[in-house]
C-alpha cells in the first residue's frame, strides 16, 4: 500500500507539510504550463495499485468538474483506493474525518465548479468559456476588421496580401477605404537608380 500526493500546481505549506507528514512516498505536481493536458496526473494513475492512497489538497487539484469527481470517486470505489483531501476535509475510507467526509464531499460538488475557475485564474488561464471572438458583437469584429484592413493599406503592404490576410474580396476592400474617406489611387514611388 503506497500514498501519493498530487498538487495541480501550488498549494499552502501547511498542507504540503501535511501530506509529508502522512508519509506520501511521492508527491506529483503538475508544472505551471501542463494544467491541461497534466501528465503528472497521469502518471499517478499508471502507478497506483489497488488498496493505494491519493492525498490532494481540494478535489479542484485533481478534477475539473463536477463529472470528473463522479468518475473518480467511481474508480477510488472500484479499486479501494482511499482519496484524501486535506482541505475540503475529505476521506473516503472514514479514518481521518469520521463522520464528515459524506456531508463534505455534498459540499465539494455544490463548490467544484467554482474553485476550478478560481484556481485557473490563479494559473493565468482564461476559463473555458467561449472564445472571446464568438463572445463579440458583429458590429465589433466588423470595426476591427476593418481598422486592421485601413492599417494595413496605409503602410503600404501589398493589395493582394491584406485580401488573403483578411479573406475578403477586392470589391470589399475599396469599399472600406472610400466609407474612411482614405484615397484608393496609390502614387507609385519613382525608382531610384543606383549609381
Amino acid at each position: 500500500m503506497a500514498r501519493y500526493g498530487y498538487i495541480l500546481h501550488q498549494a499552502t505549506d501547511s498542507t504540503i507539510g501535511w501530506m509529508n507528514e502522512m508519509e506520501c512516498c511521492r508527491i506529483f505536481k503538475e508544472s505551471q504550463y501542463d494544467t491541461v493536458t497534466r501528465p503528472q496526473r497521469k502518471t499517478l494513475f499508471r502507478q497506483i495499485v489497488n488498496n493505494d492512497e491519493i492525498i490532494v489538497p481540494r478535489l479542484c487539484h485533481i478534477v475539473n468538474g463536477c463529472t470528473q469527481l463522479a468518475v473518480l470517486l467511481e474508480y477510488c470505489d472500484a479499486r479501494n483506493i482511499r482519496l484524501v483531501s486535506v482541505e475540503d476535509r475529505i476521506d473516503t475510507a472514514g479514518i481521518l474525518y469520521v463522520g464528515e467526509s459524506d456531508r463534505n464531499i455534498v459540499s465539494a460538488f455544490k463548490t467544484l465548479t467554482s474553485d476550478v475557475v478560481k484556481l485557473k485564474k490563479e494559473n493565468g488561464e482564461k476559463p473555458l468559456h467561449l472564445p472571446s471572438n464568438i463572445q463579440e458583437k458583429p458590429r465589433e469584429r466588423k470595426n476591427k476588421r476593418d481598422s486592421r484592413i485601413i492599417g494595413m493599406y496605409l503602410t503600404g503592404l501589398n493589395i493582394s496580401d491584406i485580401l488573403r490576410h483578411n479573406d475578403i474580396g477586392k470589391t470589399t476592400l475599396f469599399r472600406i477605404l472610400r466609407r474612411q474617406g482614405i484615397p484608393t489611387d496609390r502614387i507609385k514611388r519613382p525608382e531610384t537608380t543606383a549609381m
